[in-house]
């Protein structure tokens, strides 16, 4: 049997994994936390106009901010390949389902529903965080 050598180059990512790794990029992780976070604030106060705003608008200039920039690279970083696992149908489905609950719980003033999207996140977590190659 005769052994072959790895190929150098790694296939080149998807465009659903450029996207995900994009929350590895510093700007980008900073751009979405505070977005979300006034986001949440203004769901909180119902304010739907607000948290829409904040919390889709300051993702979205995080993203389109670090477009391009060396999504390679920082797939390879240890918050990259974490950022790789949530491309995955599985951890994709717990993340649309716990903002929803989240969403939800936020407007409603239900803080039970917000731990329980909380705690759906981070089974979504926990799911990904077993899947991540964290060796060298």
């Amino acid at each position: 049997m005769v052994r072959r050598k790895p190929l150098l180059k790694k296939p080149s990512l998807s465009f659903l994994e450029k996207v995900y790794v994009q929350h590895a990029h510093p700007v980008n992780f900073v751009m979405t936390a505070v977005g979300w976070m006034w986001g949440a604030y203004f769901l909180w106060q119902q304010n739907l106009i607000l948290a829409v705003a904040f919390g889709i608008g300051f993702p979205l200039i995080g993203h389109l901010s670090v477009w391009g920039h060396h999504e390679e690279e920082l797939s390879e970083t240890w918050y990259g390949k974490l950022m790789l696992i949530h491309a995955h149908p599985i951890n994709l489905v717990f993340h649309i389902v716990a903002f929803i609950v989240i969403c939800l719980g936020l407007y409603a003033n239900v803080v039970e529903m917000v731990m329980w999207g909380v705690t759906v996140l981070l089974f979504g977590h926990v799911w990904g965080w077993g899947r991540v190659n964290l060796e060298e």
